[in-house]
């Protein structure tokens, strides 16, 4: 049985008083998506839907960082490592490593160096209801009184894009980093995070 080597960074502890991050060099990518096809962000039932699109508190739609960083972090895996291979420890490099993800060896973890802000959408957005109905995995038929309503946002939506990764000293010149970054990003420009 072969085994797999997982190649891990080694992180410094945090210097200076408070845990003071030693940056070196920050880099600030920006983009817009646009929305190729009718698409549901999902968040609470409304009054006109069971599943109303998600908003801020001034009622503009937007993609959470974090679910972004998810898609992003699982696109990069699956690039280095394959569909469905375990995490290549250079993933974590970019995305950082959580303190439930290292609780069997009592590591705490460490920070991502890559920052992913929520995205708002840019444009006037268009919204549309469609109807749905819920199928049984097993059988590939609609389970009756399953049905639901899901408002979509329209093709063409755009929303404001922002990653800023955060060099620091163990990154040296910050040429790996930035290769796992352009990795990890391609999924967007080439339909891989759909």
């Amino acid at each position: 049985m072969k085994e797999d080597r997982v190649q891990e960074e080694c992180y410094e502890p945090m210097e200076g008083a408070g845990g003071i991050r030693q940056i070196t060099a920050r880099w600030v990518v920006q983009g817009t998506l646009h929305l190729e096809t009718a698409a549901s962000i999902g968040g609470r039932a409304g009054e006109a839907t069971d599943l109303a699109i998600l908003r801020d508190h001034e009622g503009t739609p937007f993609l959470p960082g974090t679910s972004l960083a998810g898609a992003l972090r699982s696109h990069l895996a699956d690039r280095l490592g394959g569909y469905g291979s375990a995490e290549d420890g250079r993933v974590s490099g970019l995305f950082g490593v959580g303190k439930k993800r290292r609780a069997d060896t009592g590591d705490p973890g460490y920070q991502s160096p890559l920052i992913v802000h929520d995205a708002r959408a840019s444009s006037s957005v268009e919204t549309e209801i469609r109807d749905g109905v819920k199928i049984d995995a097993a059988t590939g038929i609609a389970e009756k009184a399953k049905k639901f309503d899901a408002e979509l946002l329209a093709p063409g939506t755009k929303f404001n894009l922002r990653f800023d990764l955060v060099l620091e000293k163990q990154h040296g010149d910050g040429s790996q980093i930035l290769a796992l970054l352009d990795g990890a990003l391609s999924g967007l420009t080439d339909g891989s995070v759909s």
